[in-house]
């Protein structure tokens, strides 16, 4: 037997009636309830009230009834006393309120194996300034901890804890206060870890109501839940700083009917991490840095499968006076709400670790404020609803990509993007894909230096890339602004030049142009001349296909259009699809220019010659205007050899330069 242990109590077998409070006034007393009601009829039960090393166990099916409160580790001084409850069936019930030290400190209570625990009124562990390192674990499936008021751990004290395991449950009707009512009520941490554990709770939790330093972890599969109640808001770092909260594994979750608060009321330094697949669903909002003395408050979610969905919005500095708060989003981590706004002063949210791609979905991404700024870096942006204001920012617009580049995905929607998409020189590089069907429109002057690629949908360009762009197969773009890079449209793809329907608007591509899919060009004569149209062309290289549509009145003889404004032009068009033409008209088109022609003589006619110096001048009657004034690269051995001389159809006449190094070269007219 342990030397310690002054007496020693067993009661078991039948049902007893008697009070057991006042024998644990000492020290070294060991108390045990086996298998046996023991009612302490409306008494108090204290397992140490000013001693030490006491112990009360109930196991077996056993159960203390009809208690008026309970407390384990009473008053100053009243350290290191133990109470078990242990085995299905097995009950401690408190019609009042329930201490796990009130006044001492080094004090616990367990219950496990299927035991139970009902408490009346509130739970309180560590209540004095004196009362630290009081712990209170329910542990193993069955096992539970019923509370019908609030719960408190670390009102005045620190290092107390609440910790649910192992597939146990808790649950409480009221508020959960963590770090309650002073300064010194700090370091105090509730954990939900394990399968099945569950914590319920009918109200709010409160972290670091005053005191700073505690936490709350979900892990390993654990579930806290704040969905029945009036009031369902968790708090962390209510008035006090460097709280934290943890939710990791796969499995866990943090379910709440109202809001989450990261930093309140002028908190500073309090921390939410949602990592290693774990969850935080919410029927209300998300913020860091509520109010305005509210700053370097963090939210952080990283790991595949980690998730943060809020119905409403995700605010980072939403006071325009809190500073300095953080939202970080990495590592396949993701972000489902309505709007996720970045304001106050510093704000900044990282969209985005530069790896492994991070997604957002929401209706609109706001950054308030001129010191508030967004990075993203290998983000993924989705959109739930079609949006003007998919991207919105202040006037200073400090939204930038960063070398992990930014995916925008339409998913199906029409999005437009109006302010500037801007470079890091600190992480330049970074360039923009667009995925998804439906319609990105890029309207700002967008300065990020990494390729723009539109692998779906449709890329329409209103505003300015500095970068050039790859249009995939089965993606489009379309626009009116202006291209500074090289564009390449690959086969499958489609250009469109303008905004499509009856618009003839230009689409300026300051570099070269490799055109191997379509090209979809219209036509309007109504008021003047006019068509969609690529301008600003280095090098146009041809290849695919060009559908032409007419969107205006009929075309006349004589009409012109440019459709490619190129420097040089290489490769030919596989296939011309050019609208229908009234009797006695025809297409003349190089390749850039399109003209409708009158009426052509069919029949073949002479070539008129000249020479003067080193100049060769050939002349045909005008009635031939349209035809094609072909030459042979050397001879004509081959007739494949013949080409058009470009914008032939379109004279009557050429002046060309007599090369001596080329003897054999020939000159003939082609009906078109």
């Amino acid at each position: 037997m342990n030397k310690h242990i002054k007496s020693i109590i067993t009661l078991a077998g039948a049902l007893c009636a008697l009070p057991l409070g006042s024998a644990y006034a000492e020290d070294n007393t060991t108390n045990i309830i086996s298998g046996t009601v023991v009612d302490n009829l409306g008494g108090w039960i204290e397992v140490g009230s000013s001693g030490t090393n006491n112990y009360r166990e109930i196991n077996s099916g056993g159960e203390l009834t009809n208690c008026a409160g309970s407390l384990v580790g009473n008053l100053v001084g009243a350290n290191n006393n133990n109470a078990l409850v242990t085995g299905s069936g097995s009950l401690w019930t408190a019609n009042g309120s329930l201490w796990v030290g009130n006044a001492g400190g080094d004090n616990s209570l367990k219950i496990s194996e299927g035991g139970t625990v009902k408490c009346g009124s509130s739970l309180n562990i560590g209540l004095a300034a004196t009362a630290n390192n009081n712990s209170l674990l329910v542990t193993g499936s069955g096992s539970l901890l019923d509370v019908n008021d609030v719960v408190v751990f670390g009102n005045s004290g620190a290092s107390n804890s609440l910790t649910i395991a192992d597939g146990g449950t808790a649950k409480t009707f009221r508020e959960i206060y963590i770090g309650n009512s002073a300064a010194t009520a700090a370091n105090n941490s509730l954990l939900v870890t394990g399968s099945g554990s569950i914590l319920d709770v009918n109200s709010v939790i409160f972290m670091g109501m005053v005191g700073p330093s505690n936490s709350l972890t979900i892990s390993n599969g654990g579930t806290v839940n704040l969905v029945t109640g009036t009031y369902h808001d968790f708090y962390v770092g209510y008035t006090s700083g460097k709280n934290r909260a943890l939710v990791t594994g796969a499995g866990s979750a943090f379910n709440t009917a109202g809001s989450v608060y990261v930093g309140t009321f002028n908190s500073s330094g309090n921390r939410l991490t949602i990592t290693n697949g774990g969850t935080v669903n919410s029927s209300g909002n998300c913020t860091a840095g509520q109010s305005a003395g509210s700053s370097y408050n963090t939210i952080t979610i990283t790991g595949e499968g980690s998730a943060l969905d809020i119905p409403g919005s995700v605010n980072i500095g939403n006071d325009a006076a809190s500073t300095n708060n953080v939202l970080n989003l990495g590592n396949g981590g993701l972000i489902t709400a309505t709007f996720v706004t970045i304001g106050g002063v510093d704000s900044v949210f990282n969209f985005g670790d530069g790896t492994t791609p991070s997604m957002v979905n929401v209706y609109r991404l706001v950054v308030y404020t001129d010191t508030a700024r967004l990075n993203i870096n290998a983000g993924v942006l989705k959109a739930r609803v079609s949006d003007d204001l998919f991207i919105v920012a202040a006037p200073s617009g400090n939204a930038y990509i960063q070398s992990g580049g930014a995916v925008i995905d339409s998913n199906g929607k029409t999005v437009r993007i109006p302010i500037a998409l801007q470079t890091d020189d600190a992480s330049p590089g970074g360039g923009l894909i667009k995925i998804g069907a439906g319609t990105l429109q890029l309207a700002g002057a967008n300065t990020y230096t990494g390729p723009t690629t539109a692998s779906n949908g449709t890329l329409n360009v209103t505003g300015s890339l500095v970068s050039g762009a790859d249009v995939k197969s089965g993606a489009i773009l379309t626009g009116s602004g202006a291209i500074s890079g090289a564009v390449t449209v690959e086969a499958g793809a489609t250009l469109q030049p303008g905004l499509g329907d009856l618009d003839t608007s230009t689409l300026t591509i300051n570099n070269t142009l490799n055109l191997g899919g379509t090209a979809v060009l219209a036509l309007n004569r109504t008021n003047a001349q006019t068509a969609s149209k690529v301008s600003g062309i280095t090098t146009l290289t041809l290849g695919g296909v060009v559908n032409v549509v007419n969107v205006g009145d009929a075309l006349q003889a004589g009409d012109t259009f440019t459709l490619f404004n190129a420097t040089s032009v290489s490769g030919t068009f596989s296939a011309t699809n050019l609208p229908s033409l009234d009797p006695g008209l025809t297409w003349n088109f190089n390749g850039r220019v399109l003209t409708v022609m009158g009426n052509v003589d069919p029949t073949p006619t002479n070539i008129v010659y000249g020479v003067s110096g080193s100049t060769l001048t050939l002349t045909w009657p005008g009635s031939h205007l349209g035809w094609y004034a072909q030459s042979n690269s050397a001879n004509v051995a081959s007739p494949s050899s013949w080409f058009d001389i470009a914008g032939s159809q379109a004279v009557t006449n050429l002046s060309i330069t007599i090369n001596p190094a080329w003897p054999q070269v020939f000159y003939r007219l082609r009906y078109p």
